[in-house]
C-alpha cells in the first residue's frame, strides 16, 4: 500500500519515488530521577522519522541557602528525519540525509535548534556496518553532534558479534562490543560498553515485536526500555524469513555436528576393517585375490604401505595375466592350433593394447604362421576362423555379464566385435536389459535418494541416449544441493554395506562439491577404481 510519493529535482531532472512502509516502533524510557521519554520510528523503504519527547515533573526548586522555594518541571521535544539514497534492507551500501529540529523547555525559558542528520549504511550477506553523525546545527539550544560507528556480522547458529564506537561533541567517548543470539523467536542481546552494559531481549509474535532493555551505568545509575514494534508489508515477510532461516541455520547446524561426530566414528571403523583387511591379503597366496582385499581396503584407509601392497600386486597380477596368455598362445601354436592362437593373440592385444610384448607377440605369431602354412588361401581362412573364435568367445562373456547385471561392461565388450548379426543381437538385449537401470533411477528419485538416481541414470545414458532419461537427469542434478559432508557420509555407509556403485555415487557427488577437498578426491578416485570391476 502506498504511504505517499516524494518529488525532488536533481539538476535538469526529476524523479518520482514510491514510498512503501516498513514498521513502526514505539517505545518508553525511564531514566534516573523521574526522567522519562517516550520515542517514535516509522521506517519506509528509503525514508526514517523519528520523534522523542522527554520530560520531567515535580522537580524541588531550591534557592542558594538550599531551602525548597518550589516545583518545576523540563520537557523537550525532537523530531527528524533520514532520505536514503536506495531502500534500507538493499545489499551494500546505502547513503542518507535529512533534517531535525529540538524545542526545549525549563521553568518559563524555550529553546530551539534546527539540525541535520547522516547516515552510511553497509548491508552484506555475513552483517552490516553503519556510519551515522546526528545532531550537526545550530540555535539558541545548542545540540551536541554524535558521531556512531558500528556492525555485527552473523556466526553460526543464530549469533551475531559486533561492535561499535561513539563520541560525543569533541571530547566525549564511549565504546564498546555487541552480542546477541536468537533462539527460535526470541532475541537475547548484551551490550558491555566503557561506560555502562546493557541487557536486552526481544519477543517476535507475527507482525509484532516486544522488546525489553535495562542499562545499567557503572557509576551505579540504571534505565529501562520497553515498547514495540509492528511491521507490515514486504518487511514483514522478510522479518518472518529471518527468524525462520535463522531457526532452521541452528538445527541444520546441530546436524552436521552430529553428522561429523558420526563419520570420524565410521572413518575410525573403516581404518579398523581396512587393517584386517591387509592383514588377510598378506596371508593370501593368490595375488589376485589378495589385491581384491588391498584396493576394498584403501578407499578410506590411505597409507604409504597401501601404495606399495597395491603397485606391487597390480605389477604381479598383471605379469602372470600376461605370461598365462602367452603360454596359452605357445602351446596352441605346438598343437597347430593355429585359428585358436590367432584368437587368443586378439583377445590379448584387445585387453593389452599399449603393451609392446602383445603387439610383437602379434606380429610374431602372424610370421609364424605363414612360415608353416604355405597356402595363402589357408591363411586367411585361419584368420577368419581366428575372428569367429575371438567373436564367439566375446559373445559369450558379454553374455555372462549381462546376466550378472553388468550391461556397460557387456557394451564395451561387444563394441570392439566386427559387425554381425549377433552383435546387432546382444546390442539390442542389452539396452532392453538396462531399462532396469533407469527403472533403478525412478525409485531412487522417489526416495528423494539423488545421488543414486544420477548413477544409475548416466549408466543407462552410456548405453542408450534415451530422452526420457536426460530429462529425468536434469530434474535430478537440479533437485543434488546436499552438503559434500552428507554424501561422504552415505559414501562410508555403503561402502560397508558392499554397495560400491551407490558409495561411487556419493563419493562423486562429494568430490564435485568441493573438488579442493583431498579426502573426497582421494575417495572418490579409489570408489573409481573399484566401479566397473565391481557394480552389479
Amino acid at each position: 500500500m502506498s504511504m505517499g510519493f516524494l518529488f525532488w529535482s536533481l539538476g535538469s531532472g526529476s524523479e518520482y519515488l514510491h514510498t512503501a512502509p516498513r514498521s513502526l516502533s514505539l517505545l518508553h524510557r525511564e531514566h534516573i530521577y523521574g526522567y522519562r521519554q517516550e520515542e517514535a520510528y516509522t521506517y519506509f523503504d528509503r525514508l526514517s522519522i523519528t520523534s522523542k519527547v522527554g520530560y520531567l515533573t515535580d522537580m524541588e526548586l531550591r534557592d542558594e541557602n538550599g531551602a525548597q522555594t518550589g516545583n518545576y518541571s523540563a520537557s523537550f521535544v525532537g523530531l527528524s528525519g533520514t532520505f536514503t539514497t536506495s531502500p534500507l534492507n538493499s545489499e551494500g551500501w546505502v547513503f542518507g540525509v535529512g533534517p531535525g529540529f529540538l524545542l526545549s523547555k525549563i521553568h518559563s525559558y524555550g529553546d530551539w535548534a534546527l539540525t541535520l542528520n547522516v547516515l552510511a549504511q553497509g548491508s552484506f550477506k555475513n552483517g552490516r556496518l553503519l556510519v551515522k553523525i546526528q545532531n550537526l546545527g545550530f540555535g539558541s539550544l545548542v545540540p551536541i553532534p554524535e558521531t556512531y560507528l558500528g556492525g555485527y556480522t552473523y556466526l553460526p547458529s543464530g549469533v551475531r558479534l559486533g561492535g561499535f564506537l561513539r563520541f560525543f561533541g569533541d571530547v566525549d567517548l564511549d565504546a564498546g562490543l555487541y552480542l546477541a543470539k536468537r533462539i527460535s523467536v526470541l532475541d537475547l542481546e548484551i551490550t558491555p560498553a566503557y561506560r555502562y552494559v546493557t541487557l536486552g531481549l526481544s519477543l517476535g509474535v507475527g507482525p509484532l515485536r516486544f522488546r525489553y532493555a535495562y542499562t545499567h551505568s557503572y557509576y551505579g545509575l540504571g534505565s529501562h526500555l520497553m515498547g514495540m514494534t509492528f511491521y507490515w508489508g514486504t518487511q514483514r515477510g522478510i522479518e518472518e524469513r529471518i527468524g525462520t532461516l535463522e531457526v532452521r541455520v541452528a538445527q541444520q547446524e546441530k546436524e552436521l555436528k552430529e553428522v561429523k561426530r558420526r563419520i570420524v566414528s565410521m572413518e575410525m571403523e573403516a581404518e579398523r576393517k581396512a587393517k584386517e583387511l591387509i592383514q588377510r591379503a598378506k596371508r593370501e597366496k593368490d595375488p589376485e585375490k589378495a589385491l581384491s582385499l588391498i584396493e576394498v581396503a584403501s578407499v578410506f584407509y590411505p597409507s604409504p604401505e597401501i601404495d606399495f601392497l597395491l603397485d606391487s600386486l597390480r605389477d604381479i597380477v598383471l605379469q602372470r595375466k600376461k605370461a598365462r596368455y602367452i603360454k596359452r598362445i605357445n602351446a596352441m601354436l605346438r598343437a597347430k592350433m593355429f585359428s585358436d592362437a590367432y584368437a587368443e593373440a586378439l583377445e590379448f592385444v584387445r585387453e593389452f593394447p599399449d603393451d609392446p610384448r602383445a603387439i610383437k607377440l602379434f606380429k610374431e605369431l602372424e610370421a609364424r604362421i605363414r612360415r608353416r602354412v604355405r597356402r595363402k588361401n589357408s591363411v586367411k581362412q585361419i584368420k577368419n576362423e581366428a575372428l569367429d573364435i575371438y567373436s564367439n568367445r566375446a559373445i559369450k562373456k558379454a553374455d555372462s555379464l549381462i546376466n550378472a547385471g553388468r550391461y556397460l561392461q557387456a557394451f564395451e565388450l561387444v563394441k570392439t566385435l566386427p559387425d554381425s548379426p549377433e552383435k546387432v543381437a546382444i546390442i539390442t538385449r542389452i539396452k532392453k536389459k538396462s531399462v532396469s537401470y533407469l527403472d533403478s533411477a525412478r525409485i531412487y528419485m522417489r526416495k528423494k535418494e539423488w545421488a543414486k538416481a544420477r548413477a544409475f541414470l548416466e549408466t543407462y545414458l552410456d548405453l542408450t541416449q534415451d530422452p526420457k532419461a536426460v530429462s529425468l537427469l536434469q530434474k535430478v542434478n537440479e533437485n543434488m544441493r546436499k552438503q559434500a559432508e552428507y554424501h561422504y557420509l552415505r559414501a562410508l555407509e555403503m561402502y560397508q554395506k558392499g554397495d560400491i556403485l551407490g558409495a561411487y555415487a556419493h563419493a562423486e557427488v562429494a568430490y564435485e562439491l568441493q573438488p579442493k577437498n583431498e579426502k573426497y578426491m582421494r575417495v572418490y578416485k579409489r570408489l573409481s577404481e573399484l566401479y566397473r570391476r565391481y557394480a552389479k
